[in-house]
């Protein structure tokens, strides 16, 4: 039988399907302290802040990603995360400067190029934009991993599984922007290489050209990814939070 849990708060709350794959196999015996890492996918300035990228051509994701409460909540779960010495992975998304980095001719190149007649300097190497948002850097410290990624997901052009593997790392606790772009594409790769990928519910949240689009994109992925596919563990903050201590 499916069943349901209830993440985030006021407007911004959802209820997602669960598969029963998670409680038939008592998933929360899987999670130790030593092999379990934080992984917060992109949370930088271009989507997360007030005059970033997209709100420069009108879609306030900045507002909803704010107004959901998904930063305060990433931020406590990388601070429950401190007591127990948890790796702890940020990622930005980023390319470089006139996407050099892009095969000449290619149909990358020609939809980088595109985006970025729309906002110049868009995902640009070394630009406010891709930089980690205030709130990030006020927590992330010296042994944390930061990792530039010029694709969807965490695992591809960057050296993450590598430090993982290296690790002993078997379950990520994943955040982060965007829920149906780069959080589940991270999470489907992590599926597929043999992590359980643990997304937390509401410590992401998508965008969209308004609130009600970007909450029903991002309700539509984690149904999907959990209760449909079982190849993700949907959880709320408070979940994991309690999970967290409970291994102190």
């Amino acid at each position: 039988m499916l069943s349901e849990i209830v993440v985030g708060k006021g407007e911004y709350q959802i209820s997602v399907t669960k598969h029963l794959i998670w409680d038939a196999v008592n998933w929360k015996k899987f999670v130790r302290r030593d092999n379990t890492a934080i992984l917060i996918i992109d949370p930088q300035n271009d989507c997360a802040t007030e005059g970033g990228a997209l709100d420069k051509i009108g879609w306030k994701a900045w507002r909803y990603i704010r107004e959901s409460g998904s930063v305060d909540n990433i931020i406590s779960i990388v601070e429950a995360s401190r007591k127990l010495k948890l790796p702890v992975i940020w990622t930005r998304f980023l390319r470089k400067k006139g996407f050099t980095d892009a095969r000449p001719g290619s149909l990358e190149e020609a939809m980088l190029k595109f985006y970025a007649s729309a906002v110049p300097g868009l995902w640009e190497e070394g630009t406010w934009d891709v930089e980690l948002i205030d709130e990030v850097l006020e927590v992330k410290r010296p042994e944390d991993l930061v990792l530039d990624k010029p694709a969807s997901s965490a695992f591809i052009g960057t050296v993450l599984e590598r430090f993982l593997r290296n690790w002993k790392i078997e379950v990520l606790i994943i955040g982060g922007y965007y829920t149906g772009m780069c959080v589940e594409s991270t999470a489907r790769d992590a599926f597929d290489l043999g992590y359980m990928p643990i997304i937390v519910g509401d410590a992401c949240m998508d965008h969209g050209p308004d609130k009600e689009t970007a909450l029903q994109v991002h309700k539509s992925c984690l149904d999907r990814l959990d209760g449909r596919l079982g190849m993700v563990n949907v959880q709320s903050t408070s979940t994991v939070l309690e999970l967290l201590n409970e291994m102190v």
